[in-house]
Protein backbone atom coordinates (compact mmCIF):
# COMPACT_ATOMS: atom_id res chain seq x y z
CA UNK A 1 0.00 0.00 0.00
CA UNK A 2 1.00 3.58 -0.55
CA UNK A 3 -0.30 6.13 1.00
CA UNK A 4 0.31 10.32 0.83
CA UNK A 5 2.17 11.83 3.53
CA UNK A 6 1.03 14.64 5.49
CA UNK A 7 2.56 17.24 7.73
CA UNK A 8 0.08 16.02 10.95
CA UNK A 9 -0.39 16.78 14.60
CA UNK A 10 -1.93 13.40 15.96
CA UNK A 11 -5.06 14.18 18.52
CA UNK A 12 -6.23 11.60 20.37
CA UNK A 13 -9.47 10.98 22.06
CA UNK A 14 -11.06 8.11 24.68
CA UNK A 15 -14.55 6.99 24.25
CA UNK A 16 -16.44 5.03 26.55
CA UNK A 17 -19.61 3.52 26.90
CA UNK A 18 -22.23 1.49 24.50
CA UNK A 19 -25.28 3.09 23.42
CA UNK A 20 -24.58 6.97 24.76
CA UNK A 21 -20.55 6.92 24.78
CA UNK A 22 -19.21 9.49 25.63
CA UNK A 23 -15.73 11.12 24.44
CA UNK A 24 -12.72 12.47 27.04
CA UNK A 25 -10.60 16.23 26.21
CA UNK A 26 -8.53 15.98 23.05
CA UNK A 27 -4.97 15.00 23.78
CA UNK A 28 -2.05 15.27 21.78
CA UNK A 29 1.42 13.29 21.19
CA UNK A 30 4.33 15.30 20.35
CA UNK A 31 7.09 12.77 19.01
CA UNK A 32 10.54 13.49 19.93
CA UNK A 33 11.79 12.15 16.49
CA UNK A 34 10.43 12.35 13.17
CA UNK A 35 8.49 9.33 13.75
CA UNK A 36 6.55 8.23 16.86
CA UNK A 37 7.88 4.86 16.53
CA UNK A 38 9.16 2.19 19.62
CA UNK A 39 12.12 3.86 20.70
CA UNK A 40 10.16 7.19 20.53
CA UNK A 41 7.37 6.28 22.62
CA UNK A 42 9.23 3.83 24.56
CA UNK A 43 13.04 4.60 24.85
CA UNK A 44 13.71 8.07 24.33
CA UNK A 45 12.78 10.62 26.32
CA UNK A 46 11.69 13.67 24.25
CA UNK A 47 8.24 12.89 23.16
CA UNK A 48 5.43 14.80 24.79
CA UNK A 49 1.56 13.68 25.65
CA UNK A 50 -0.16 17.13 25.99
CA UNK A 51 -3.26 16.83 27.93
CA UNK A 52 -5.44 18.51 26.76
CA UNK A 53 -4.49 19.55 23.12
CA UNK A 54 -3.73 23.51 22.52
CA UNK A 55 -6.54 23.15 20.08
CA UNK A 56 -9.65 25.52 19.38
CA UNK A 57 -12.78 25.01 21.41
CA UNK A 58 -14.51 24.00 18.31
CA UNK A 59 -11.86 21.92 16.65
CA UNK A 60 -11.75 19.92 19.92
CA UNK A 61 -15.71 19.66 20.43
CA UNK A 62 -15.36 18.39 15.88
CA UNK A 63 -12.61 15.94 17.24
CA UNK A 64 -14.51 14.39 20.34
CA UNK A 65 -17.69 14.34 17.99
CA UNK A 66 -15.91 12.77 15.08
CA UNK A 67 -14.48 10.17 17.78
CA UNK A 68 -17.88 9.20 18.95
CA UNK A 69 -19.31 9.16 15.26
CA UNK A 70 -16.48 6.49 14.42
CA UNK A 71 -17.11 4.31 17.77
CA UNK A 72 -20.11 4.07 17.08
CA UNK A 73 -19.98 3.30 13.10
CA UNK A 74 -17.69 0.13 14.35
CA UNK A 75 -20.73 -0.53 16.87
CA UNK A 76 -17.86 -0.32 19.36
CA UNK A 77 -18.87 -1.31 22.48
CA UNK A 78 -17.54 -0.13 25.99
CA UNK A 79 -14.09 1.66 25.39
CA UNK A 80 -11.60 2.87 22.80
CA UNK A 81 -9.29 5.29 21.59
CA UNK A 82 -9.79 7.19 18.67
CA UNK A 83 -6.47 8.62 17.05
CA UNK A 84 -6.54 11.51 14.66
CA UNK A 85 -4.30 13.65 12.16
CA UNK A 86 -4.73 17.54 11.87
CA UNK A 87 -3.03 18.56 8.28
CA UNK A 88 -0.87 21.24 9.83
CA UNK A 89 -1.08 23.30 6.08
CA UNK A 90 -4.78 22.88 5.13
CA UNK A 91 -6.33 21.75 8.93
CA UNK A 92 -7.99 18.60 7.53
CA UNK A 93 -8.80 16.25 9.98
CA UNK A 94 -7.85 12.72 9.29
CA UNK A 95 -9.14 9.49 11.28
CA UNK A 96 -6.46 7.65 11.46
CA UNK A 97 -7.72 4.40 13.87
CA UNK A 98 -9.90 3.14 15.94
CA UNK A 99 -7.98 1.61 18.71
CA UNK A 100 -10.45 -1.03 20.51
CA UNK A 101 -7.71 -2.15 22.95
CA UNK A 102 -5.87 0.58 24.49
CA UNK A 103 -2.65 0.62 26.85
CA UNK A 104 -3.25 1.02 30.50
CA UNK A 105 0.40 1.70 31.36
CA UNK A 106 1.90 4.50 32.95
CA UNK A 107 2.48 6.10 29.95
CA UNK A 108 -0.81 5.53 28.44
CA UNK A 109 -2.64 8.20 26.72
CA UNK A 110 -6.72 6.63 27.45
CA UNK A 111 -5.94 6.76 31.42
CA UNK A 112 -4.76 9.61 30.70
CA UNK A 113 -6.99 11.52 28.97
CA UNK A 114 -9.79 10.28 31.26
CA UNK A 115 -8.37 11.60 34.21
CA UNK A 116 -8.19 14.90 33.11
CA UNK A 117 -11.90 14.56 31.83
CA UNK A 118 -12.69 14.26 35.01
CA UNK A 119 -10.94 16.68 36.44
CA UNK A 120 -12.87 18.79 34.08
CA UNK A 121 -15.94 17.53 34.95
CA UNK A 122 -15.13 18.26 38.66
CA UNK A 123 -13.87 21.31 37.70
CA UNK A 124 -17.43 22.49 36.62
CA UNK A 125 -16.29 23.44 32.73
CA UNK A 126 -19.28 24.06 30.31
CA UNK A 127 -17.28 23.08 27.19
CA UNK A 128 -18.15 19.17 28.67
CA UNK A 129 -21.22 17.84 27.60
CA UNK A 130 -21.41 15.14 29.78
CA UNK A 131 -20.38 15.81 33.94
CA UNK A 132 -19.30 13.34 36.13
CA UNK A 133 -22.62 12.07 36.67
CA UNK A 134 -22.81 10.58 32.66
CA UNK A 135 -18.78 9.92 33.10
CA UNK A 136 -20.07 7.12 35.93
CA UNK A 137 -23.02 6.26 33.86
CA UNK A 138 -21.02 5.32 30.53
CA UNK A 139 -18.31 3.51 33.20
CA UNK A 140 -21.01 1.32 34.91
CA UNK A 141 -22.31 0.34 31.71
CA UNK A 142 -19.52 -0.76 30.15
CA UNK A 143 -19.40 -4.29 29.84
CA UNK A 144 -15.84 -5.28 29.64
CA UNK A 145 -13.51 -5.62 32.43
CA UNK A 146 -11.73 -2.49 31.54
CA UNK A 147 -14.03 -0.06 32.08
CA UNK A 148 -14.96 -1.47 35.04
CA UNK A 149 -11.48 -1.08 36.04
CA UNK A 150 -11.26 2.60 35.23
CA UNK A 151 -14.40 3.20 36.88
CA UNK A 152 -13.02 2.05 39.93
CA UNK A 153 -10.11 3.97 39.35
CA UNK A 154 -11.51 7.42 38.50
CA UNK A 155 -14.13 6.96 41.67
CA UNK A 156 -11.06 6.11 44.11
CA UNK A 157 -9.59 10.17 42.95
CA UNK A 158 -8.26 10.05 39.45
CA UNK A 159 -8.31 13.73 38.36
CA UNK A 160 -8.77 15.08 41.77
CA UNK A 161 -4.86 15.81 42.34
CA UNK A 162 -4.85 13.28 45.10
CA UNK A 163 -2.94 9.88 44.65
CA UNK A 164 -5.87 7.48 43.56
CA UNK A 165 -6.60 4.49 46.02
CA UNK A 166 -5.87 1.23 43.79
CA UNK A 167 -9.24 -0.27 43.28
CA UNK A 168 -8.00 -4.13 44.33
CA UNK A 169 -7.39 -2.63 48.11
CA UNK A 170 -10.32 -2.69 50.86
CA UNK A 171 -11.04 0.14 53.02
CA UNK A 172 -9.75 -0.20 56.40
CA UNK A 173 -12.91 -0.89 58.91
Amino acid sequence: MIERGIDARELEVGVLGNDDPIASVVGEIVPGAEFYDYRAKYLDAGSQALIPADISRELSDEVRRSAVEAFKAIDGAGLARVDFFLDRRSGALYLNEINTMPGFTEISMYPKLWEASVFVCRAGDPHRRAGPGALCRALAQSNDVFGRVTLRVLLAGGGSGARPRPFWRSRKP
